[in-house]
């Protein structure tokens, strides 16, 4: 919007402008997505340990809101929008303040609520049933649900030590994971480059993509992970890195002209719908 020689940036809540002093031109505020968790690819696993007391770690691929609930199970899915009820499942509670994208989330010891460490870096998880992390043919699925034991939203997927060309090792017949819309390469992380993982961790960049959904395609490809043999120990991955993951950021320092489209007038080039765009010299 025009306001005199001034720049107007508006987002749900407040109209920002920059006087440039010229010309005026509309520039949108881009900000990151907000809203439940709640699609496939929002997390996306990045390590864990079979060893010890049994350890996982998450990246947020999309802000999740304040009080929002997600659920990981290792048990097997019945292709009927259920689970067969033969394992356990962790219940996470993200707890009163939202959730960046980028931010990884450790949880720890989770073989036994009763471990002294057992617990996640952000909110808090209880734990039912028989949960836990095998190195042969096991698997965490994450997803959303009215409760643990119904299903809405599958959200993400790991399966350890089994043939990629199967849809999920934590299945009864390699093939019920495709009612869940989690993919192989997508949404879906296959470790089984070693027989028998006893742990993994992605070791890709962090901080090169435009988009947070982007580091699904390197997330996804095995060969961006280090894995463990049968013979190894995973206790030796941790801690796990808890570094965020980032994407294109760019600030507005119109050093140039007042044309949104100048690329001299941005510090790390043009943003994208998708970039982290900032403004200095701004005033309300």
């Amino acid at each position: 919007c025009l306001v005199g020689s001034e720049m107007c940036i508006r987002d749900r809540k407040r109209t920002y402008s920059l006087r440039l002093g010229g010309i005026c031109v509309l520039l949108f505020f881009f900000t990151t997505r907000l809203g439940f968790c709640q699609s496939p690819g929002d997390v996306a696993f990045i390590a864990f340990n079979a060893d010890g007391a049994k350890d996982f770690a998450i990246v947020v691929l999309a802000p999740i809101s304040p009080n929002t609930t997600l659920y990981f199970t290792d048990d097997e899915t019945t292709g009927d929008d259920g689970f067969v009820g033969s394992e356990g499942v962790l219940t996470w509670s993200t707890g009163t303040v939202p959730i960046s994208a980028g931010t990884v989330v450790v949880f720890t010891d989770v073989d036994n609520k009763s471990n002294p460490t057992f617990g996640v870096s952000i909110g808090s998880i209880t734990r039912t049933g028989a949960f836990g992390i095998s190195s042969s043919k096991d698997g965490i699925i994450a997803y959303t649900g009215s409760n643990a034991n119904a299903p809405t939203t599958y959200i993400a997927a790991i399966q350890i030590g089994n043939d990629a060309s199967e849809l999920g090792p934590f299945d009864a017949d390699g093939i019920t994971l495709s009612h869940t819309n989690l993919q192989i390469g997508a949404t879906i992380v296959v470790i089984d480059a070693v027989a028998s993982p006893d742990g993994a961790a992605y070791v890709a960049s962090r901080s090169d993509k435009n988009t947070f959904s982007a580091y699904l395609e390197s997330i996804t490809d095995a060969v961006n992970w280090t894995a463990l043999s049968s013979s190894g120990d995973g206790e030796s991955l941790l801690p796990f890195a808890d570094d965020a993951f980032t994407i294109h950021q760019t600030t507005w320092i119109g050093a140039h002209s007042s044309s949104w489209n100048d690329t001299a007038n941005w510090s790390n080039g043009l943003p994208s719908s998708a970039s982290l765009a900032s403004l200095s010299l701004i005033h309300i």
